[in-house]
């Protein structure tokens, strides 16, 4: 029965990973501010259904296999970072107990983590990794 459990969570993880990679990003600006990005949410699933620090892993480590190399941890969002956060969770109609996978694109690097939405509208995010693309000359 536990190999069963784990198989099909390793299935939705797959796919959830996939989903992902085909998101639309967009750009936001708020010129009152200063502020301005690329950025991009994804549903992920309810907080019943996936850990967020789990899958935080599971896509770092998918975004390792594709090129991708990690340059340090966010453990605090800036100003602009908070506010790219927001307007890309905006294109969703979110609700409690709900996990987002975020991305912030900033040249050939980004700043990926999970996000729970609280009951509230709040947010508790989880990890936060910096990342860019190795290219090589």
């Amino acid at each position: 029965m536990n190999i069963k459990k784990l198989t099909l969570f390793l299935l939705w993880c797959f796919f959830a990973l996939c989903s992902i990679t085909a998101a639309e990003i967009k750009y936001y600006s708020d010129s009152q501010n200063g502020y301005s990005g690329y950025a991009v949410a994804d549903y992920v699933g309810t907080t019943k259904t996936v850990n967020p620090s789990v899958y935080l892993n599971l896509w770092e480590n998918d975004l390792y296999q594709r090129g991708y190399i990690k340059s340090g941890y966010c453990n605090k969002l800036s100003n602009q970072e908070s506010f790219l956060l927001w307007k890309a969770l905006g294109e969703y109609d979110y609700r409690g107990n709900e996990v987002y996978a975020v991305r912030i694109i900033q040249g050939n690097s980004m700043l990926i983590f999970t996000v729970a939405i609280k009951k509230r509208g709040s947010c508790t995010t989880y990890g936060g990794s910096y990342l860019y693309y190795q290219t090589w000359y």
